[in-house]
């Protein structure tokens, strides 16, 4: 992965009608991240024991290069990530599973490129191309109910994760009057809670998806030698329902809904966003369009509040007007297997 991005700012200059750059302002970033991995997996059955193991190692490389920086920013490091998984079955339609995990969250291109981005007069906002991924210890615990054919079922999940190296965004007010936000690593996240997953499917016409979560959440850490350490008991779930008209013509409605929480400098209020989209398709399923609506009641809204020694800052973030869009795919070869597996 290899990304070069320059940000120009220009001054216009009245006097000979012409937009001049402004090299105090202006910054070029070159990022580049190569991934290396290699993984194995083993499953076996020991009696109703149904096991499986697995264990990945990733070698990243990572150079950001900013114009406005003395030397280049690197990483180089080498990650194993196992992974285990039980499964036993209580009854021919109930089963108990266990597991556990460790997962990688890299940094986006936005949090690592140390340009500023001016949001507005008032906010200027900076990547740190120091900062490090997060890594999380999953352990989870839960049953599954099977019902008919399989297609509908309904699970419930204990889970404890710990997050190390927590990625968040910082406020400062500066003596200017203008807010400078960074991100960083923070010490740990902890999640501990119930998450209840339901695919129910009504009739051949009718499918609903649905999860639903609780858990108390922790942020630990400090900030400029001060504490964060803070907790919260936060909810959240989705919603996914599939109307099918006919075998060439659905409609999907998509719900997302999470509570207010803490965060490393403050809190996060809920939120909730809606997606619609129907498809149809021609031809003999060659041809597809499909009409889709982002956010059709415009309750898409990021808000929070951020404290510091000296200001609170209350803050909304919203999406851009609703979106619909039509998408138009065509199938140069439609290969499907016959019976007889042709």
């Amino acid at each position: 992965e290899d990304q070069y991005q320059t940000m120009e700012f220009r001054d216009y200059n009245q006097a000979t009608d012409s937009w001049i750059i402004n090299n105090d302002f202006t910054s070029a970033t070159d990022f580049r991240r190569d991934i290396h991995a290699v993984y194995g997996t083993f499953s076996n059955k020991l009696g109703k024991f149904e096991y499986m193991a697995g264990l990945r190692g990733e070698l990243t490389l990572r150079e950001i290069k900013n114009t406005n920086a003395d030397q280049a920013s690197k990483l180089n490091r080498f990650d194993f990530f196992p992974t285990v998984h039980v499964s036993y079955p209580l009854a021919e339609s109930i089963e108990f599973t266990t597991s556990y995990s460790r997962r990688i969250n890299r940094p986006r291109g936005w949090d690592l490129d140390p340009s500023p981005n001016y949001f507005n007069r008032y906010t200027i906002c900076y990547g740190n191309p120091d900062l490090k991924p997060e890594y999380t210890n999953s352990y989870e615990m839960g049953m599954m109910k099977r019902f008919g054919s399989g297609r509908t079922f309904i699970s419930a999940d204990l889970f404890h994760r710990v997050t190390n190296n927590k990625i968040d965004r910082v406020e400062t007010l500066g003596n200017d009057g203008v807010f400078y936000m960074r991100t960083d690593n923070f010490d740990k996240d902890y999640s501990t809670g119930l998450e209840v997953t339901g695919n129910i499917s009504i009739q051949k016409w009718l499918v609903v998806n649905a999860n639903v979560n609780m858990f108390h959440y922790r942020i630990t850490g400090d900030l400029n030698g001060v504490s964060i350490d803070r907790e919260s008991t936060n909810w959240g779930g989705r919603l996914n329902t599939t109307l099918k008209f006919s075998e060439n013509s659905r409609l999907q409605l998509t719900g997302f809904f999470r509570g207010p929480s803490v965060t490393a400098q403050g809190n996060s209020k809920s939120m909730f966003f809606s997606n619609v989209s129907y498809r149809q398709e021609f031809m003999k399923n060659k041809l597809s369009a499909t009409v889709s609506v982002r956010d059709p009641l415009g309750t898409a809204k990021f808000r929070g509040e951020n404290f510091g020694d000296n200001f609170s800052n209350r803050f909304t973030w919203e999406r851009e007007p609703r979106v619909a869009m039509l998408t138009l795919s065509y199938k140069i070869n439609n290969f499907k297997e016959d019976k007889n597996g042709n």
